[in-house]
């Protein structure tokens, strides 16, 4: 267990063939990576803040959860990265608090190859070059009773892009988003088969469409 420490420095955690690793209540703000995990099955982070990392929050080939836990001012993302990237995993992102943050795919959350939950998260004034605050990708994933209000993109729905998923998007707040070019000011789908039911999409502009 890791418990109770501020981390900095050039990379806040670089975890593999973590088994079992637990995060709580830390604070991480390294440099460049926040937190780097991959081929890790039940690691559990909770109760942290991550903030001013470069690079952000990368989670690859690993099972895990990521619980009510404060991400901001992430401000700098090249492609293909996000505030919290997602790569061939199974993760649940439940409860957190996710802002102000700069990303290039995904203001907040870039899934991609991957699936498990996404609920109860506050995902809130964001800023992204491509596509959504939570940029959803080949994956299949549950995103639910989230709030995604105040983000704005650059091409795409700043509030939720979700690209050849089998994503169900159910009973989301989403309000309050912009795209300052392209399609979609709240949502953005293309070429999926999830299920889209209950959600609160108003106030969201685009510049087309």
């Amino acid at each position: 267990m890791i418990k109770n420490i501020k981390m900095t420095g050039y990379t806040g955690l670089y975890a593999e063939y973590a088994d079992s690793l637990n995060i709580s209540n830390c604070q991480i703000e390294p440099q460049h990576w926040g937190v780097r995990i991959s081929t890790s099955s039940g690691f559990k982070i909770i109760h942290s803040e991550f903030k001013n990392a470069r690079y952000g929050l990368y989670f690859a080939n690993s099972e895990g959860s990521f619980i009510s836990n404060d991400v901001h001012h992430l401000t700098y993302n090249p492609y293909p990265y996000a505030p919290i990237y997602i790569l061939s995993s199974v993760m649940d992102v439940i409860g957190n608090d996710i802002y102000q943050n700069i990303g290039t795919h995904g203001g907040a959350l870039r899934l991609y190859l991957s699936s498990g939950n996404i609920t109860h998260n506050y995902i809130h004034d964001n800023t992204v070059n491509y596509y959504g605050a939570i940029l959803d990708q080949v994956s299949d994933f549950m995103i639910s009773n989230n709030i995604i209000e105040d983000n704005t993109s650059h091409s795409y729905a700043a509030g939720i892009s979700s690209l050849g998923s089998s994503t169900s998007i159910i009973d989301n707040k989403i309000c309050g988003n912009s795209s300052s070019y392209n399609y979609g000011g709240g949502f953005y789908l293309f070429q999926g088969d999830g299920t889209v039911a209950g959600n609160l999409i108003s106030n969201n502009n685009a510049q087309h469409y």
